[in-house]
């Protein structure tokens, strides 16, 4: 069995002055040596003549096809269409060789880099038979087909035919793993979609929030039910509970005024229902406000109510009032020194 030596490293105690460290120390030990894997220096080698021969393939098609098309097109563009010619079917053989454990899948590959080497092969002979003779024509030709043949040989070697049942086996488990790269694809173009969304979505919400944003705020909300129930109406009572409803305060910021209204301040003192919190809102809200913003607006401000609630104060409001009433005052009217929250 051969034999190699290697250097190593290892930690070994030393003392000095009486403290002890560890410190490395090297040594030498007598490994065995693997033997000579014939298989993969030729296997290497191979890849590497088959690239070789590829590269000078594609410069040997570019020169011979540039110059065919150099006498009617502009040099640059000749040569770079030249390449195609060659690159085209290395093209399909690249895809071949991925495809190699998959007969079906490789076989059109496979058949269009023979069309493809067809033509190229084609067009070296018609410069070389152009420029000097048919021999040359037909040699320059064959240099396409060397390689193609080193490419066709190789895959030979490494894309050897499988057992049917094996077959299947690989079919499975490859289409397992589409099916995951697949879903993986799908899963990050959902969760963009839904973060293009959830942008679209902040950007709209707070441009609502800035058009409907209001300053008043009500507080110290006295979730108790009062026991006491006002039959009349709100003007009638200063310090008695409302329409049986649990009181709120206001904090003495104004309303948001409309062209309609000037702004006013809820003062703080005194508590206040909801009901009157609905007529406050109601009268300093843009007209054309219904229950439903009206609430949103209360319930943003801590005062829980619904729109159907809402509807239902200004529904008793509205029959309480004379019926010839049909003009709004334009500004609400002046506020009493001692009833803070009343309206």
């Amino acid at each position: 069995m051969n034999t190699r030596l290697e250097r190593r490293t290892r930690q070994v105690p030393h003392t000095v002055d009486g403290h002890t460290t560890l410190v490395e120390d090297e040594y030498t030990v007598e490994v065995p040596t693997l033997p000579t894997d014939w298989d993969h220096i030729v296997d290497r080698g191979a890849r590497a003549a088959t690239i070789a021969a590829f590269i000078i393939s594609i410069i040997w098609t570019a020169t011979s096809i540039g110059e065919l098309l150099n006498r009617s097109v502009p040099a640059p563009v000749a040569y770079g269409a030249a390449v195609l010619f060659d690159v085209g079917w290395i093209y399909c053989s690249a895809m071949e060789w991925l495809a190699r454990h998959h007969p079906n899948r490789a076989r059109l590959p496979r058949r269009a880099s023979y069309v493809f080497l067809t033509i190229a092969m084609a067009a070296v002979a018609t410069d070389g038979v152009l420029t000097a003779n048919i021999a040359v024509g037909v040699i320059g030709a064959v240099i396409s087909a060397i390689a193609k043949g080193m490419w066709i040989i190789y895959m030979r070697q490494q894309a050897a035919p499988l057992d049917k049942l094996t077959q299947q086996v690989i079919d499975h488990r490859d289409t397992q793993e589409r099916a995951r790269r697949a879903l993986a694809q799908i899963n990050r173009r959902s969760h963009r979609v839904g973060e293009e969304l959830a942008a679209y979505t902040a950007v709209q919400l707070a441009a609502r929030a800035a058009h409907t944003s209001y300053p008043t705020t009500f507080t110290n909300i006295d979730t108790a039910p009062s026991h006491s129930a006002d039959t009349h109406s709100h003007e009638g009572s200063h310090t008695g509970a409302h329409d049986g409803e649990p009181q709120v305060t206001g904090v003495g910021a104004p309303l948001p005024p409309h062209t309609h209204t000037t702004p006013i301040a809820l003062p703080s003192g005194p508590s206040m229902t909801k009901a009157d919190a609905v007529r406050a809102a109601a009268s300093q809200l843009h007209p054309g406000s219904g229950p439903a913003d009206i609430a949103r607006f209360l319930t943003g401000q801590g005062i829980q109510v619904t729109a159907a609630y809402v509807s239902n104060v200004l529904g008793r409001d509205r029959k309480k009032q004379p019926s010839h009433t049909a003009v709004l005052p334009t500004s609400p009217a002046p506020l009493p020194t001692d009833n803070g929250g009343y309206l």
